[in-house]
């Protein structure tokens, strides 16, 4: 029979480890239940869908090649686009005033950093990492006319990459980028942000911003269809049936 310690510092430290290991123990269990269900998704997938449809790759999708590898990087870390978004995020944390820890410029400076370095980090990572297994770390569409199905593979992808022979299989690269740019940030953030419980929310949220990655790359061309911009496209959209236009068209917005 194990006895807690009676003296009211050593009652202080035994709580915090028993909290401590409770909160690693729920941390592990999610990722492990993240490695599991990628894994029963990827042996589950039908050889041939009932609409005759690949499941795995849209028709135009092939393995990525390292310069695409390093482009997808370099558009989604480095670019003006993606600097920019760390600007609007590090402006949207510093209004709703996260971490409070973090005040003044110093404050929206801090914000911005840690926002381009999880993201320089785990895509990095993912980029790198995956091709020990050949996946292609590219949202890619379903090239499905249901939206049951077209969602499902959004959803399913968050966990799945394609792979060079054309399935789709756990993401290591994304789960190892991922959970290891928020370990990374606990060495900068907050002492009260870094305990296994809200590193887990952070691994969480990443892969939430991956399913609206996926999702936009789903159904954003559509709405790009929908709601073209400026006349020359809105002529085109209005002109052009949709059998005519080129694959190479469709595979440039795939790339986007």
């Amino acid at each position: 029979m194990e006895l807690a310690p009676s003296l009211p510092f050593e009652r202080r430290m035994w709580n915090r480890l028993h909290t401590d290991g409770r909160e690693a123990s729920r941390l592990a269990l999610l990722v492990a239940a993240v490695f599991l269900s990628s894994y029963g998704l990827a042996s589950a997938q039908p050889t041939q869908p009932d609409n005759d449809v690949p499941l795995t790759l849209v028709p135009q999708q092939r393995p990525a090649t390292p310069e695409e590898r390093r482009k997808w990087f370099v558009e989604g870390a480095l670019a003006p686009k993606a600097l920019g978004t760390g600007l609007v995020m590090g402006a949207w944390h510093t209004a709703v005033d996260s971490p409070e820890e973090w005040q003044g410029s110093s404050g929206f400076t801090k914000r911005v950093l840690t926002y381009d370095a999880d993201n320089g980090i785990s895509k990095g990572i993912e980029a790198s990492l995956g091709v020990l297994w050949g996946e292609d770390p590219r949202p890619v569409r379903s090239g499905r006319d249901d939206l049951g199905g077209r969602l499902g593979f959004a959803i399913k992808t968050v966990v799945l990459a394609p792979r060079s022979d054309g399935h789709l299989g756990p993401a290591w690269g994304r789960y190892a980028g991922t959970v290891g740019s928020n370990l990374v940030q606990n060495a900068w953030l907050p002492s009260r942000l870094t305990t296994p419980k809200e590193t887990a929310r952070r691994i969480a949220a990443g892969l939430v911003g991956r399913l609206a990655m996926n999702m936009w790359q789903e159904f954003g061309p559509d709405l790009r269809r929908r709601f073209p911009r400026g006349r020359a496209a809105k002529t085109f959209a209005s002109d052009t049936p949709a059998s005519s236009i080129p694959a190479g068209a469709a595979a440039g917005d795939q790339d986007r």
